[in-house]
């Protein structure tokens, strides 16, 4: 008698360590997903504040530009590549785009080197393997 007490006692520890493990996995996931849904959010207000940018840049003719733009800084070899006029070791895409849409001056865009292509509506600005790659990847 005393041994299947043992047992019993046994097997209700064990299936209530199951069932915080189980607990345990499931706030993990939903922890997750709150994340994800954060960045998502924050993606969507980053979209909607470069469409206000762009239309105060003003350059016409560029259908898909901002996917594309976007698209292929994030590829490997572009982030990794660092940019000169005293922003080297920074990564490109946030950092190249919020600048040049405060300064909205070309010569600023002159001194970037690294991964930096004007799609569509300027000629490359530097000779790296990157803005072509990216122009044949994703334009």
């Amino acid at each position: 008698k005393k041994k299947k007490k043992k047992k019993k006692k046994k097997k209700k520890k064990k299936e209530e360590e199951e069932e915080e493990e189980e607990e345990e996995e499931e706030e993990e996931e939903e922890e997750e997903e709150e994340e994800e849904e954060e960045e998502e959010e924050e993606e969507e207000e980053e979209e909607e504040e470069e469409e206000e940018e762009e239309e105060e840049v003003g350059m016409g003719g560029r259908q898909g530009y901002r996917r594309c733009f976007i698209r292929s800084f994030s590829l490997p070899s572009c982030s990794s590549s660092p940019i000169s006029g005293g922003l080297s070791s920074h990564k490109c895409p946030w950092n190249f785009r919020r600048l040049y849409m405060r300064t909205k001056t070309m010569t600023f865009l002159q001194q970037l080197a690294g991964c930096l292509f004007w799609f569509r509506t300027l000629p490359p600005l530097v000779h790296h393997q990157c803005s072509v790659t990216a122009r044949q990847e994703h334009c």
